[in-house]
């Protein structure tokens, strides 16, 4: 059977095909678009130029599901309309002008699927799970293959953004303004789980893990990256400004806002948790709804 996703979420919107065969899938095409939709919020709401970039981009991948001819979609959301006082509003109108159906997918929910894909993936039975998305930070909490604690922050690497940096890269006032606000939020989550290492997925952790393969020079075959390689590379962003720009431009473009207040959020986690090491997976919330809801149903 094939079966298309599109994740929706904070950052990017993204479509992924899938031939599911006999309990396994296989992906067949995957494509990205830039949606940035958390810069399109205001007072609360997601703006009309934000919903009409919704639109355009569901309505292109529609078309492209119907050209592979796929069987069946699923349209899923997280902190992109989650975290909206108008998502009802939003939904609706996606339904009545393109005919799509978006599921709205709790924090809560987004942390078990974050963690169901990693632990059919790595099979670790103890551990804290961290995504780091555009619009949320998810923590999940493990051991002996049952989950502790699920909670989803409001804090991601593009709201922070949108929020509090005025430039390309955050100046010094604006870093120290983004760190109090990840401090405020980390005091509200609670007593924390210590660890030495911790699973990190998304987006953020994935470019963060691709910058210290390349510019702080660790080896490819690393499976992920420690504490020491983010101030590593947030020293390179105060010492050159521009050469690290250049760097980016290189090899994340698409990254280069957000990457400095994924990293101290990154960052601000593994202080919280005592964690020295990451350890990276490429799953996440779209492989555990195609594993739980999709091919498990």
């Amino acid at each position: 059977m094939q079966t298309g996703i599109v994740d929706i979420g904070s950052n990017t919107i993204r479509l992924v095909l899938y031939d599911i065969h006999k309990k396994k899938y296989k992906k067949l095409i995957s494509k990205k678009k830039m949606a940035g939709l958390a810069g399109y919020i205001s007072d609360g709401k997601l703006s009309e130029q934000g919903t009409r970039k919704l639109l355009k981009i569901l309505n292109s991948f529609q078309k492209i599901a119907d050209i592979f001819q796929i069987q069946k979609m699923y349209y899923f959301a997280t902190a992109s309309l989650r975290n909206i006082q108008n998502s009802k509003e939003v939904i609706h109108r996606v339904k009545k002008e393109i005919g799509i159906c978006i599921e709205l997918i709790s924090g809560e929910e987004e942390g078990y699927l974050d963690y169901y894909a990693v632990s059919k993936e790595l099979h670790l039975k103890t551990g804290i799970l961290m995504d780091v998305g555009g619009g949320s930070s998810e923590l999940v909490a493990f051991q002996n293959d049952e989950i502790l604690g699920n909670r989803s922050l409001p804090i991601g690497s593009l709201n922070l953004y949108s929020k509090y940096v005025h430039g390309i890269l955050p100046g010094l006032e604006e870093k120290i303004e983004m760190n109090q606000v990840i401090d405020q939020y980390l005091r509200e989550y609670g007593h924390p789980v210590k660890v030495k290492q911790m699973i990190g997925i998304g987006g953020s952790i994935r470019a963060v893990h691709m910058l210290v393969q390349e510019l702080v020079g660790i080896s490819r075959r690393e499976k992920g990256f420690y504490r020491k390689d983010l101030k590593e590379l947030l020293y390179m962003t105060e010492e050159s400004e521009k050469d690290f720009i250049r760097q980016m431009l290189k090899r994340k473009p698409d990254r280069l806002h957000t990457i400095v207040p994924g990293i101290l959020i990154i960052g601000k986690i593994m202080d919280y948790c005592g964690c020295e090491e990451i350890l990276v997976s490429n799953v996440g919330v779209r492989e555990g709804f195609l594993q739980k809801r999709v091919m498990e149903d």
